[in-house]
């Protein structure tokens, strides 16, 4: 073999290798689970386009891409969850977990248009949300929710802290605070209003009038309110109930007319006596749809282990 054949031969496996080595980059590796999915959900990375399906893994540096009805609840590895809705495009842009006994996640998204909600895992991840039109927010924990639209961002906060800045300034929103229809050239600190209405979440042990004591006889019960006056709040609101950790699994259900719903915990958790579970759980009610950035999210500290 010459050497001119020998340099084209180099060159060539070069070429192969350069191709290969970048789509391994922009695949990334497994962050996250499908737990829920309404509607049709893509996955794109590497330029290839998937239609994504319940308990599929969803690689780094994906861009999750919603059909006009799709709605998306992805479960990441510490518990924290993302809720995506229809004609939403957001990139997984990175999640790195640095060295140490205890795991930590930092984490980047970008949403590039639509809406999303995420409830953040206590102490376990920094996540820094980016958009096009030099918008950033970072937030530790919390439920967040971020709407990308033509005349400006929404954000809203039902717990946790989040800094807020754009091209001119920067803020901190605490919970029952939200930003409404803001640009990157607002001054952030004249745009913050308060919620003004939020989900009130009770867990009692009564039914029927009655006094229960077996965990199976929990029942959960949901209220629209006035934040200020705690008067009811009649809407045919559509709602998420999840939680901090994976277990109890997701679900949706809608508010009657006067804004109430009432459901058996048992519904949503299998009730067991593993010791591998959690004995509290935290019960998560937010909003399920877009365009409902002044309703606050409700809230519930539960046992879901049997009492002896």
């Amino acid at each position: 073999m010459n050497c001119w054949n020998r340099l084209k031969l180099f060159l060539g496996a070069l070429f192969v290798i350069l191709l290969y080595i970048p789509s391994l980059e922009a695949r990334g590796r497994p962050v996250a689970v499908v737990e829920m999915l309404d509607g049709e959900f893509f996955s794109l990375n590497s330029k290839k386009r998937t239609s994504l399906k319940k308990l599929d893994r969803v690689h780094s540096n994906s861009l999750l891409e919603g059909g006009p009805k799709g709605r998306l609840l992805l479960r990441f590895r510490d518990g924290s969850w993302l809720r995506l809705f229809g004609n939403s495009r957001l990139i997984l842009k990175r999640e790195d977990s640095p060295e140490g006994s205890n795991p930590y996640f930092l984490r980047e998204w970008r949403l590039l248009s639509g809406s999303l909600v995420t409830g953040l895992a206590g102490g376990q991840q920094q996540l820094t949300l980016k958009t096009p039109n030099s918008f950033e927010v970072k937030i530790d924990e919390g439920l967040l929710g971020v709407t990308r639209r033509p005349d400006g961002i929404f954000i809203s906060l039902s717990s946790g802290e989040a800094r807020v800045r754009n091209g001119l300034s920067s803020v901190t929103l605490n919970p029952g605070e939200w930003l409404n229809k803001v640009g990157s050239r607002d001054l952030l600190n004249l745009k913050v209003l308060p919620m003004l209405n939020l989900l009130d979440v009770e867990v009692t042990r009564e039914e029927n009038g009655k006094e229960t004591q077996m965990s199976s006889d929990l029942m959960l019960k949901i209220q629209l309110k006035r934040r200020n006056s705690k008067r009811n709040l009649g809407l045919k609101l559509p709602v998420l109930l999840s939680s901090n950790m994976v277990f109890p699994v997701a679900r949706t259900l809608t508010l009657n007319r006067r804004g109430a719903a009432t459901i058996r915990l048992s519904e949503i958790a299998s009730l067991r006596g593993d010791e591998g579970y959690a004995d509290r759980v935290q019960i998560i009610i937010s909003p399920d749809a877009p365009g409902y950035e002044k309703i606050g999210a409700g809230f519930a500290d539960v046992s879901l282990m049997p009492e002896s």
